[in-house]
């Protein structure tokens, strides 16, 4: 009798085991796959802020090509002759602030996908943790 017990214990400590191996191996299967998505996210967070820093950078030279504007402005309001010297000089900073204007607003689109893209990231994540 005693034999016939310590062979259904050691069957069921055996079946014991094998759920608890089941179990890791699917705890580790959603730990990569929470890894895989917070890779996601950090890899967006990442691609936004060089985003964000472009932006920052074009309306840095936008700024300086205004003030570059305003600057010509007034020394074209000094006379006829600098006004005619200095046409170029404006033609090219307008130039400028159209350049820097179309980049910022590219930086913006950009922006925006990714914002859109990182939200649907975020929210499949947790998705996926709720369903875990």
């Amino acid at each position: 009798m005693v034999a016939s017990e310590i062979k259904t214990l050691a069957a069921q400590t055996a079946k014991a085991t094998e759920n608890i191996g089941t179990q890791v191996i699917a705890m580790q299967a959603e730990t990569a796959r929470t890894v895989a998505a917070i890779d996601a996210v950090t890899k967006t967070i990442m691609q936004l802020d060089a985003n964000t820093a472009a932006v920052a950078a074009a309306a840095e030279q936008q700024a300086a090509a205004t003030q570059e504007i305003g600057r010509a402005a007034a020394q074209a309001a000094s006379g006829t002759d600098d006004a005619a010297r200095h046409a170029v000089g404006v033609c090219e900073d307008a130039e400028r602030t159209g350049l820097s204007t179309e980049v910022l607003r590219s930086a913006s689109r950009d922006m925006s996908v990714q914002a859109v893209s990182m939200r649907s990231k975020v929210d499949s994540f947790l998705t996926g943790l709720r369903a875990a």
